[in-house]
């Protein structure tokens, strides 16, 4: 491996990147990312992605009823690392802020 590419695999995080990412260089996104799955069809939930190979390291199991607490996560977790963010997130009782609902546009139904 050259020296420019093991320089680039010692810093993770992009100096290009527009997403929120974790303090290690994880992209957050709110749709599914490119070449996954259900590509930019699955919306409401939460995905965080390599920011050098794309492949999704974590992603919400259940989407989001409250747009602001996604939100929320989303600020918090630009705050640590993606190890720190998944402890922090296994704890928590409603990350996904079902005390209220909202649609795509921020709106209480």
């Amino acid at each position: 491996m050259s020296g420019r590419a093991e320089d680039m695999l010692q810093h993770t995080r992009s100096t290009t990147i527009h997403d929120p990412s974790t303090l290690d260089g994880y992209v957050m996104t709110k749709r599914e990312p490119t070449g996954a799955l259900n590509a930019g069809a699955d919306r409401g939930r939460l995905f965080i992605n390599d920011a050098q190979t794309g492949v999704m390291a974590w992603w919400s199991m259940g989407r989001w009823g409250n747009l602001a607490a996604r939100e929320a996560v989303i600020a918090k977790a630009t705050t640590m690392t993606l190890a720190d963010f998944r402890a922090w997130y296994d704890r928590q009782e409603d990350p996904f802020g079902e005390a209220e609902d909202e649609d795509e546009d921020g709106q209480s139904r």
